[in-house]
């Protein structure tokens, strides 16, 4: 079960740790992020990104899937390393800063994801499988709602779920992407 990043600062002894062996100065890191990770910038144009316990296997797909999107002309920044490195039980990714941006405007966000959405699926790497309902029973279990309304909400979920399953897609498998919220797409000057 991860733990979420609340204030990030749980996150600098890993970053600390490691910026020695990556070879990059954390002396001036600025927190720029804390959601379920601590997002830092490093001087040099270097951002890192420390990942929660336990998620090696989701960083390692994060990189692969940028070089395939960036191979794609999907722009996204790239890795400043080939591989995560560990550090206080958490990987660490370093990336390219691409600068100061804001949220991607609607349309510009809709062109990416059309874009996406037409691409062959990654023959190199494995991609996980969309589950809209993975974390439903951890988020209902943490609400503030009697033992009779969780009981409802997860038989409910549930059910959903099922439904969810039994699908059967009009189009063929293709890549998403599971969180494409304005504060995960930027616009950037360049």
């Amino acid at each position: 079960m991860s733990t979420l990043t609340h204030s990030g600062e749980e996150t600098l002894p890993a970053l600390l740790e490691a910026c020695l062996p990556a070879g990059f100065d954390a002396s001036q890191a600025q927190l720029i992020r804390a959601l379920d990770n601590g997002i830092w910038r490093l001087t040099d144009g270097i951002i890192a990104r420390v990942h929660q316990p336990g998620t090696m296997d989701r960083a390692r797909t994060e990189i692969s899937s940028a070089y395939w999107l960036y191979g794609n002309g999907i722009p996204v920044p790239l890795p400043r390393r080939p591989e995560p490195v560990v550090a206080d039980g958490r990987p660490v990714t370093f990336w390219t800063d691409l600068g100061p941006g804001a949220p991607a405007n609607p349309a510009d966000a809709a062109r990416l994801l059309r874009t996406l959405h037409h691409l062959p699926v990654p023959a190199d790497f494995r991609l996980p499988s969309h589950d809209p309902f993975a974390r439903f029973r951890a988020q209902i279990a943490a609400t503030h709602a009697t033992s009779e309304e969780k009981g409802w909400l997860t038989a409910h979920a549930s059910q959903l779920r099922e439904l969810w399953l039994a699908l059967e897609w009009p189009t063929p498998r293709c890549v998403i992407h599971g969180d494409a919220e304005p504060g995960n797409t930027m616009g950037t000057s360049s």
